[in-house]
């Protein structure tokens, strides 16, 4: 049996440009997500500077919570008005209804006019019965309360024009306070186009970011770099192969064991793998059986196994040799060995 690699992977352009910078060289150790090589990303690094600028200024417009709390005082303000504007119109309106002081005022103005009637009638069957200042007097009293009753009416057409101005005011108002309403509405309405702008931009951004990050090359695992296929300056297409990656923190040795010789589910059983190393040094690792091949084969009547392990200090080698023992769960079994 022989130790196998895990993983590997020819790490390739992902889109066409001009290939920068090469960061590694052949046989060096690198971490997972480690960059090691680069495509020319001045252009979409100014396009994620723009993005980024864009964004910051969209997240800006959308800070319109103080407009909206300005406008809904307003609007409460306008409508605390209105109340007051309803109280004073219907106060107009009584006043302008009201014919008390006419009727009074017209009420006085007949009783004096019959006094002077009444004394004039006097004077002109008993010409001493009433003298000439008396009548004088009375007449003097019905002019005034003729006057004053002049003055209540006039004072009544002029409640009732106070009262058609009241109805205008309050009618101004209200459509001052429907205005203070749409403008409320147009506040709320803008912030949530700005918050959505805001998004649109957030997510031209992110698009930014990743297309940047497009222009990297990443270590997928830690390895070691065993081939460049390019060189820095060279121009590559998209699928290109720039450098091939080996995992060699965890290996795997695979081979054959008899299908009689599978007492049961091998998957997770303790392992230990003998693998000749440099020099001829024997190596001994521990691991566990990872896979067994559901496939036998016909002719040898063998299925496939293999245990991975853990090979950190790197002496194991893909290609090199060894022999894997596996511990059955039963420990009365005996050990199976494959080579």
């Amino acid at each position: 049996m022989f130790v196998k690699r895990i993983a590997e992977v020819d790490l390739a352009a992902p889109k066409a440009g001009l290939l920068a910078v090469i960061d590694v060289e052949e046989g060096a150790s690198v971490a997972k997500d480690q960059q090691l090589a680069k495509l020319d990303d001045r252009i979409a690094s100014i396009d994620l500077q723009r993005a980024e600028i864009e964004y910051e200024v969209a997240v800006q417009e959308a800070d319109r919570r103080s407009e909206i709390q300005l406008a809904q005082k307003r609007l409460e303000v306008a409508r605390q008005s209105g109340k007051q504007y309803a109280i004073e119109n219907d106060a107009a309106h009584r006043l302008g209804g009201n014919r008390l002081a006419v009727q009074a005022a017209e009420k006085s103005s007949a009783v004096a006019k019959n006094e002077l009637d009444r004394a004039q009638r006097a004077r002109d069957e008993f010409a001493d019965s009433v003298s000439e200042s008396e009548i004088e007097g009375l007449s003097l009293a019905y002019q005034q309360a003729s006057l004053e009753a002049q003055q209540a009416e006039f004072q009544r057409q002029q409640d009732l024009l106070a009262a058609a101005a009241s109805d205008e005011s309050l009618q101004s108002h209200r459509l001052t306070t429907e205005e203070l309403m749409i403008e409320l509405e147009q506040a709320k309405t803008e912030l949530q186009l700005a918050e959505l702008n805001a998004d649109l931009y957030r997510n031209a951004l992110d698009a930014a970011r990743i297309h940047l990050a497009q222009h990297r090359v990443e270590a997928p695992f830690a390895g070691v770099v065993v081939q460049r296929y390019r060189q820095q300056g060279e121009w590559v297409k998209q699928g290109d192969p720039i450098l091939r990656v080996l995992r060699l923190d965890r290996l795997r040795v695979e081979g054959f064991l008899p299908t009689r010789s599978i007492p049961g589910d091998l998957i997770g059983c303790q392992a230990e793998i003998q693998v000749a190393g440099n020099a001829n040094q024997s190596l001994v690792f521990q691991g566990r059986v990872a896979f067994v091949s559901p496939e036998v084969d016909a002719v040898n009547n063998e299925v496939a196994v293999w245990a991975e392990f853990d090979n950190s200090d790197l002496k194991a080698w893909p290609g090199m040799q060894g022999t894997l023992t596996i511990t059955l769960p039963d420990a009365t079994d005996e050990p199976n060995q494959d080579k």
